[in-house]
């Protein structure tokens, strides 16, 4: 066993509204991802440290609530 640091890499990609995008590079409606899942929260070849994926997560989750805030209700 080795310590090291932990972190995704990869996972569904999104926009910069944190809408999820398909195999064809076009945003899934109504489909929304941040945080871990995504890969966004790690930049660069290597894990930051602990908590390194809390901003851009929270950061990105805000942009996605604004972006479906917008949205016309299925109401």
């Amino acid at each position: 066993m080795v310590p090291t640091y932990q972190g995704t890499k990869g996972g569904i990609q999104i926009n910069e509204n944190g809408q999820a995008i398909n195999t064809a590079g076009n945003p899934i409606p109504r489909l929304y991802a941040c945080g871990n899942t995504t890969g966004c929260g790690t930049p660069g070849k290597y894990y930051t440290g602990a908590g390194g994926t809390n901003g851009p997560g929270m950061v990105f989750a805000y942009l996605a609530a604004e972006h479906a805030g917008q949205l016309d209700s299925w109401a």
